[in-house]
């Protein structure tokens, strides 16, 4: 619990008000040791293969790659095959996480381009997504 105490010079008044935990960002450990927060990036999309986490994808797949300082942070048995939801323009879309994208910036992720275009056309090329772990 935190103490928020605000004071207004201009009038005399001040007064103290509890801020709960609840009002910070959401971010809780989940039982296999992620944590799981809402992340707010940028999404680009990329041709899948081989990824780091060793499947076979296509274009088709509802894939993500995540960038490497998130991706680093765990170990690949932690963080391969997770559902990742990803919301942008109104949609939710579950995604597993197959592959490390090293160009990504820190909350940025790269999308399958049938993921993608779940929310755009290719021809958009990056736009503003949330993503969390669940």
């Amino acid at each position: 619990m935190f103490v928020l105490t605000l004071s207004v010079l201009s009038t005399g008044l001040a007064f103290s008000s509890l801020v709960s935990a609840s009002l910070m960002p959401a971010v809780y450990q989940r039982d296999d040791g992620l944590p799981h927060t809402v992340n707010t990036g940028r999404t680009t999309f990329f041709n899948p293969g081989v990824g780091v986490c060793g499947d076979v994808n296509t274009a088709n797949d509802f894939i993500v790659a995540i960038n490497s300082v998130f991706f680093d942070a765990f170990r690949r048995t932690q963080i391969c095959n997770q559902t990742m939801l990803v919301q942008a323009f109104g949609k939710t879309l579950a995604v597993k996480v197959v592959d490390e994208c090293p160009t990504c910036g820190f909350n940025n992720i790269d999308l399958s381009p049938a993921a993608f275009e779940f929310f755009a056309p290719l021809s958009t090329g990056a736009f503003q997504v949330q993503w969390s772990l669940e």
